[in-house]
């Protein structure tokens, strides 16, 4: 009888130590954090990095177009520029690695949030071509063919656009079936 009397007396010890050890583990928070937001948050981070490295590229460039040719400031420039050029295309290739890892890890996650592109490196020449006048030339040139539906041959002269007119299609009895009858 005493043996049995210990033993319930050891039980109702060993839960009421429990009891005040569960009380503590739970008010620890638990949080848990959705697997692909540290993925959209860093490729959201490269995405900004990115527009600040391009933004801080064209700059460069343009005060480029306005420096004298064979001066030792614009081949210190030109060097940065190369230099900018070489870290903006490494954070492209990084941007699109995470955007990959986004889209194939959480493929339920990328289909709901289309809002990011994958982005394509671009050689310093086109960089440059797309910045000062005559990028802004070539895109207006364009959108106004668009709109007008005019071009220019290789001698100026405006030439029309052929529009192309669709044939109407056939139905079935009119255009000679090959289906076989039975």
């Amino acid at each position: 009888m005493l043996l049995k009397i210990s033993f319930i007396v050891f039980l109702i010890a060993c839960s009421v130590s429990q009891a005040e050890e569960k009380p503590a583990e739970a008010a620890a928070p638990t949080t848990t954090v959705k697997p692909w937001i540290e993925v959209e948050s860093r490729v959201t981070e490269l995405s900004s990095k990115i527009r600040t490295k391009e933004d801080g590229l064209k700059a460069l460039i343009l005060s480029k177009q306005s420096m004298p040719d064979g001066s030792a400031a614009l081949n210190s420039l030109v060097d940065e520029i190369i230099k900018e050029h070489k870290a903006l295309n490494e954070l492209k290739d990084e941007y699109n690695k995470a955007l990959n890892q986004l889209r194939y890890r959480f493929p339920e996650r990328a289909a709901k949030d289309q809002t990011f592109q994958k982005l394509d490196s671009k050689t310093l020449e086109e960089t440059e071509a797309t910045v000062g006048i005559d990028g802004k030339l070539n895109r207006n040139m364009k959108k106004a063919r668009q709109q007008f539906g005019r071009t220019t041959d290789h001698r100026g002269q405006v030439v029309e656009l052929v529009t192309t007119t669709t044939i109407p299609e056939k139905s079935v009895d009119e255009s000679g079936s090959i289906l076989i009858k039975k």
